[in-house]
Parts: structure tokens; sequence; C-alpha cells
């Protein structure tokens, strides 16, 4: 089940976490116009198989809140989200898994 956290500039994003046998965790990044159920067989392979899982839907996509503000949507925006996410849920040991 998903959880909604605020980010650093008070943004609302929708996550689901995972925590599987090993402590180390796939974070899954989607790409642009997408949403975090692009990954959905993947998170699943890995979860069968005790991996840890983060993702989430990026700011502007999915389920997580939509900022008015154009200069909201530049990477140090999105990269900020990534790293209070990782604080929320205190993952310290991950690998980034994205595309687009």
């Amino acid at each position: 089940m998903g959880k909604y956290f605020h980010s650093f500039d008070g943004t609302r994003l929708f996550y689901l976490h995972h925590k599987g046998k090993q402590a180390h965790t796939l974070v899954f990044l989607h790409g642009v116009g997408g949403n975090w159920t692009v990954w959905k067989k993947e998170i699943e392979y890995f979860q069968n198989r005790g991996y840890s899982t983060l993702t989430f839907d990026m700011r502007g996509h999915g389920q997580s809140d939509a900022p008015e503000s154009f200069e909201k949507y530049q990477i140090p925006f999105f990269t900020r989200d990534i790293f209070n996410l990782l604080k929320e849920t205190k993952v310290k040991k991950f690998s980034l898994v994205g595309h687009s």
C-alpha cells in the first residue's frame, strides 16, 4: 500500500516502500510522463527474490502533487525529492534504477 510524504517545498509525493530480506534497496525512477507503475513487473521480480524496493511518483506525475510553477520541475527539485524520500524511509544502502 502506498504512502505520501511532503518534500522540502511542501509538494506531496506518493511512494511505495517494501522491506525485503536484503538491506540493500533498489530505488526505481520512472521517466517523464510515466509513474511508478511502469516498474510493476521488475518490482515484483526483485521483491520475490528478497530485495527491498522503493519507488514513487515524481512531482507532476501519477498520484503526486503537480506544482503550478514551472521552476519547480527543474532537476534540483527532483534530486531533492529523491534525497528527502531516502531520508523519510531511512534507506541508506541503495542502487538507483531509472530510464528516460
